[in-house]
């Protein structure tokens, strides 16, 4: 862009101005989002499995850390804990952030035909549920994966989040690790 210069500055001059007012005056979310924080399912590392109840949603209640070397959380997530693992809930930041949690289990099924129902919870609202077919043979553990984008609404934030776990067939949980990922921010 070239051109005639506009109250002595040139447009691209003008141009770089109102980029960089722009720039400044929006919230700070670094380049490569909000972050991310992995939990260590300590109750694994100590051996403890849990025997999932047949037809009756579980809540799942490991005892989760997030480590120093997996809590990669940017302004405005960094602090913020997203797992409590007092009271066993997801809490969200702020309303209307978006989350993605991103949970790895494995079980060891005791009967074939199994199928392990994942869901979030807040409230007396389900805001997720997935059901995913356990393929292992009997007495294999079997690892899956299961994703979730959600935005923190009022039930969420006011409550926090129950996991669930339901199973149709005696499966055993051997441990899960969520991650959780901050995708984007209410401004304040």
């Amino acid at each position: 862009m070239s051109g005639v210069p506009i109250g002595g500055i040139s447009p691209e001059e003008a141009a770089r101005i109102a980029q960089a007012e722009v720039a400044k005056n929006a919230p700070v979310f670094s380049q490569y989002g909000g972050g991310f924080v992995d939990y260590t399912d300590n109750d694994f590392v100590a051996g403890i499995k849990t025997v999932l109840p047949i037809n009756t949603p579980w809540q799942l209640n490991r005892d989760l850390a997030a480590t120093g070397a997996n809590v990669r959380l940017n302004t405005p997530f960094a602090g913020h804990q997203f797992w409590d693992n007092a009271a066993k809930l997801i809490r969200g930041r702020a309303l209307y952030d978006t989350m993605m949690m991103s949970i790895a289990i494995r079980v060891v099924p005791d009967q074939l035909g199994g199928v392990l129902r994942v869901a979030l919870q807040a409230g007396a609202i389900e805001i997720g549920g997935k059901n995913m077919a356990i393929t292992a043979p009997v007495g294999v553990m079997e690892s899956i994966r299961v994703d979730f984008i959600f935005p923190v609404r009022p039930s969420l934030l006011t409550n926090g989040a129950k996991m669930m776990l339901t199973t149709n067939v005696p499966m055993t949980l051997i441990e899960t690790s969520p991650e959780f990922y901050a995708i984007g921010f209410t401004p304040s």
